[in-house]
């Protein structure tokens, strides 16, 4: 499904870096040529800081926000489970995701909604109408939400949110203007 809303070819790499960022002059389906939209490198907990920074010399020789930079790279983690840099073309974000999907609905930005929890969510949450973090959500997120919501992902932060913004009249859906 993924694969065919998003036209994205989903290729695995187990440990082949090298042939995944410079592509391979053979025209197999699933070899690629340069860098892919999005990459997920996972890291153990000891080895993230050298490779962030191993990463952005490689893909962002003259600064993160740089024009020229290679790729955007964005540091998470999961507490206890999982470290990772998460390595996108520098065009794709999740904001860009939602200017495009507006314009192909016709829908005006400053009438969205967003709500994020993780570094990923920040041009997401900064171009939405209200960009809403949850409680849980990383500082840096938090700093550009237009507010923080009281839940986390395991309260249900989003339903309970969804619903909240519905009582007070600051979100309608589909149903609410057919019955108006």
């Amino acid at each position: 499904v993924y694969k065919d809303i998003t036209r994205s070819d989903i290729v695995v790499v187990e440990d082949d870096f090298e042939l995944l960022i410079n592509g391979s002059n053979d025209d197999t389906p699933g070899h690629r040529h340069g860098l892919p939209s999005k990459l997920l490198v996972r890291f153990e907990q000891e080895e993230f800081e050298k490779a962030h920074e191993a990463f952005l010399k490689m893909f962002c020789p003259d600064g993160p926000d740089s024009p020229s930079r290679l790729a955007t790279i964005i540091p998470g983690f999961i507490p206890a489970a999982d470290w990772f840099l998460e390595i996108l073309h520098p065009d794709v974000n999740k904001g860009q995701g939602l200017i495009n999907m507006c314009k192909a609905l016709k829908v005006p930005i400053e009438q969205t909604v967003a709500m994020g929890d993780g570094t990923n969510d920040i041009e997401f949450l900064k171009l939405a109408g209200l960009g809403i973090a949850m409680k849980n959500a990383h500082p840096s997120l938090k700093s550009v939400a237009d507010y923080t919501m009281e839940w986390t992902n395991d309260q249900h932060g989003v339903t309970k949110t969804i619903k909240s913004l519905r009582a007070e009249g600051r979100l309608i859906s589909e149903t609410d203007v057919i019955m108006q």
